[in-house]
């Protein structure tokens, strides 16, 4: 009986048998209001998505309906369904680098900037873009986080540096 049990603890090794998030990330979603099958107000969903002329692939429509509206976090932030315009305006560049289309979902400061845009592409990974602070042609980068949005937060409320998967700097047309 003690094998077994031993057993059924390491397929829940966060005390949660079956739950789809870690207590690290299951304890900021609910503070900000998160709970199994939220989805948020359609009004404000499509008002979102309208901002973009594009149509959003179904991973990313379902991650801006699960967790849109919500900022969640506290020294960390991600802030879903929140981005600036000037995040937005480089998709042609960043679509280029990565090889495929990429949907704004919302903004963070895991990198301790409160300025990166987080984006999707079509499979559901999940990228952060944002300023280096450094000088041309390096001024600007996109990385790549997690595969999915439940890794990708895992991965940000989880103590210790934030590893990206793969990186590519660029430059803005405009940047001297």
């Amino acid at each position: 009986m003690k094998i077994l049990k031993r057993f059924f603890e390491t397929l829940r090794p966060n005390g949660n048998f079956g739950a789809r998030f870690p207590n690290v990330v299951l304890n900021p979603l609910r503070a900000a209001g998160w709970h199994e099958g939220r989805t948020w107000e359609p009004g404000l969903l499509n008002s979102f998505v309208a901002r973009f002329d594009r149509a959003f692939p179904p991973a990313v429509s379902i991650v801006i309906s699960e967790f849109g509206g919500l900022h969640v976090g506290g020294g960390r932030l991600i802030s879903f369904g929140y981005i600036d315009d000037h995040l937005c305006s480089s998709f042609a560049i960043l679509e280029e680098l990565v090889g495929e289309p990429l949907f704004p979902i919302g903004r963070t400061n895991i990198f301790e900037d409160d300025g990166l845009g987080v984006l999707m592409d079509v499979s559901g990974r999940v990228y952060v873009d944002g300023a280096t602070g450094d000088e041309p042609p390096r001024d600007q980068r996109l990385d790549m986080i997690e595969t999915d949005i439940d890794r990708f937060l895992v991965s940000i409320f989880s103590p210790g540096h934030t590893p990206e998967m793969q990186s590519w700097y660029y430059s803005l047309p405009n940047a001297e």
